[in-house]
């Protein structure tokens, strides 16, 4: 169970927040929030979430920043994402990335060159730095040690229109994939994987979070194929898991390794355990991504 270490401060807009939490297990987690969503309602996704997992051993950093109007343009440092017009100030961009730095310096994982922009080791920093000040919809999470995971969370207007379900869907899916705690840059798992064109690996990985955060979540689209009379909330899941799939099949490349792994490796994952070969509880828990057991 999580509980309390920080205070949080007095605002009740949600905006300029940090708060953290630890486990008793070990593990922390962290919510630092510029957006104008409530951080209390962030953390208790996040605690709820946490405390499905079987044992939690990562130090979890999200930071959640908010981006303007979609610019049309990619974003070219690091990651693919979209650029937005810049809606936080300077101060704010500051301040985000002070206490970022605080918290990783804190966490002892990482060194001063990590920080550094002239240097190799300051890339990643570096690279989240672009993401702030050049109002990229960041969507990822970064394994910086085995033990020390960093969530970035860009939000658009788009997702603000949506609702705060989509919300949730979206923290659980990034937050799954810091609690994957076999997901280590180097290490036994990483040895055991197949060749990187046809590895199981990456619809697992993303077809656990996508599976995870849409139970977790529950169907959040009006436009369910069937009413909630007429079949169980379990049943309406995996009914939507399976339409995202058919229609990224359909729409995008039928191949599960390429575009959509998370819809297709959902839906994969799920006709495994209707198959026995899994089960549902091994992937709510992540000890399916516990020892290589994946």
């Amino acid at each position: 169970m999580l509980t309390s270490c920080a205070t949080q401060r007095p605002t009740n807009s949600g905006s300029n927040d940090v708060v953290s939490v630890d486990s008793a297990g070990g593990g922390s987690l962290t919510i630092m929030n510029y957006t104008d969503y409530s951080t209390d309602m962030i953390m208790k996704w996040a605690m709820s979430a946490s405390d499905l997992m079987a044992n939690r051993e990562a130090n979890v950093l999200t930071f959640l920043y908010p981006v303007g109007k979609s610019t049309g343009d990619s974003f070219l440092s690091g990651i693919d994402f979209n650029k937005h017009d810049v809606v936080m100030s300077p101060e704010d961009q500051e301040a985000l990335l002070g206490a970022i730095e605080l918290w990783l310096r804190a966490d002892g994982c990482v060194g001063d060159e990590f920080f550094d922009p002239t240097s190799g080791g300051g890339d990643e920093f570096a690279m989240w730095r672009d993401w702030v000040e050049q109002g990229a919809d960041a969507s990822t999470m970064r394994i910086l040690c085995p033990t020390t995971r960093v969530v970035a969370m860009g939000i658009t207007p788009q997702m603000v229109e949506e609702g705060e379900l989509e919300l949730k869907r979206f923290l659980n899916h990034e937050l799954y994939h810091a609690f994957q705690q076999d997901l280590e840059i180097e290490g036994k798992c990483r040895e055991l994987s197949e060749d990187e064109a046809t590895a199981n690996t990456p619809w697992m990985v993303e077809g656990g979070a996508h599976y995870f955060s849409s139970f977790v979540t529950g169907v959040v689209r009006p436009d369910g194929l069937v009413s909630s009379g007429e079949a169980t909330e379990d049943q309406r899941i995996r009914m939507e898991i399976l339409r995202e799939a058919l229609r990224v099949y359909e729409d995008e490349t039928p191949e599960l390794h390429e575009s959509g792994p998370d819809k297709k490796g959902a839906a994969a994952l799920l006709l495994m355990i209707d198959k026995g070969l899994i089960t549902h509880e091994e992937i709510m828990d992540g000890s399916f991504f516990t020892d290589c057991k994946r």
